[in-house]
């Protein structure tokens, strides 16, 4: 009987120990034996992580004195992992026990893609919701439209078995993803240069461009907490690194064609997120990202000659997947005013490309 392959799940903590003890603990259920978990702890805390130590003595602890961030951690994780197979998971998340082994069959089956489970939100006191509670869903896959915004599809709806199917996506969800370290090495890790917001988008993002998909996988299930990191509301410093990354996201991954068709639709969206802003108490924070973008602009023109040169897949093929309007809880009670223009003008954009 052939021996089960190596899976090296990558925890990255960042001063939140007792999010991530509940995480490690809920692993422990796993109904998967050959396991290794790496703990990678930004700015550690040694006596809090010493702790953590002596409670899961199966695992591995890797203090760094700086902040690596989400993606430089990760990749320091992966770096010191030996597993055939690799799982970026966040520290505010729970397993469920058979959570791994349908994320493995189709990893197995195909090595060369990314994968997500079905995200369901922990309740208000960061506990799976108990046995016969409504479920809400974190993250039915991510999505991407058409002009940069990322979402996770579902979002606070109900799970009433709606999003039972199998299906691609645009990118995985940073909460889970599941891969082969193949698949890894293909796309070179996370983009570590662009901290905070979007890691998991431009990896998403640059496998469709060389021609490898990502796909939702609901037999898997775990809860998430969201908003874990910078909170569920949308806070001047959220909304500033979310735009700072939209853009950057934006100029990295389409074609020079495709960036000049989209200026005039661009410009407008621009203008519809600047009234937004203002009306939100974040006029500040959108001004913010915009320096930062041009601040960036020597690193993000060095990144994307590496990205467009090796680019296998046409904007055409990969605006397949983007969809033309947004469904977050952010748009508020203006969103169907806001999603009938950004779907004009997505369709606009669709069409000349």
């Amino acid at each position: 009987m052939p021996s089960l392959p190596l899976v090296s799940i990558i925890i990255v903590n960042f001063k939140n120990y007792e999010l991530t003890r509940q995480c490690l603990k809920s692993l422990q259920s796993t109904n998967y034996s050959n396991l290794e978990i790496i703990v990678v702890d930004n700015e550690s805390d040694v006596s809090k992580l010493n702790d953590l130590q002596s409670e899961f003595i199966d695992a591995k602890f890797f203090p760094i004195q700086e902040n690596l961030y989400y993606a430089g951690g990760n990749n320091y994780g992966i770096s010191k992992s030996r597993g055939e197979f690799i799982c970026l998971l966040n520290n505010d998340t729970v397993v469920t026990p058979g959570w791994l082994s349908p994320l493995l069959l189709e990893a197995q089956k195909n090595p060369n893609v990314l994968y997500q489970p079905k995200i369901l939100l922990l309740n208000e006191n960061d506990r799976p919701p108990s046995s016969g509670s409504k479920l809400y869903i974190g993250s039915a896959g991510d999505a991407m439209q058409v002009f940069g915004f990322g979402y996770q599809e579902g979002l606070g709806l109900e799970d009433k078995g709606q999003f039972d199917e199998k299906r691609i996506i645009f990118f995985p969800s940073g909460a889970c993803v599941f891969t082969s370290r193949k698949m890894l090495d293909l796309l070179g890790g996370l983009d570590s240069k662009f901290f905070t917001f979007y890691e998991d988008v431009n990896l998403g993002w640059k496998a469709l461009l060389l021609g490898y998909k990502s796909f939702y996988i609901p037999e898997s299930v775990i809860f998430h907490k969201w908003g874990g990191s910078f909170g569920k509301s949308l806070s001047p410093t959220k909304f500033q690194f979310i735009e700072r990354s939209r853009i950057n996201a934006l100029l990295l991954n389409l074609s020079r064609k495709s960036l000049i068709i989209m200026i005039p639709s661009f410009l407008i969206v621009e203008c519809l997120i600047l009234v937004y802003s203002l009306s939100n108490g974040l006029f500040g924070a959108k001004l913010r990202a915009s320096p930062e973008v041009i601040k960036n602009l020597p690193m993000l023109i060095n990144e994307r000659k590496k990205i467009q040169t090796s680019r296998k897949i046409s904007d055409k093929e990969i605006s397949e997947l983007m969809s033309l309007t947004i469904h977050h809880p952010y748009l508020g009670k203006h969103s169907e005013k806001l999603n009938a223009i950004l779907s004009f003008l997505a369709k606009i954009y669709k069409h000349l490309i």
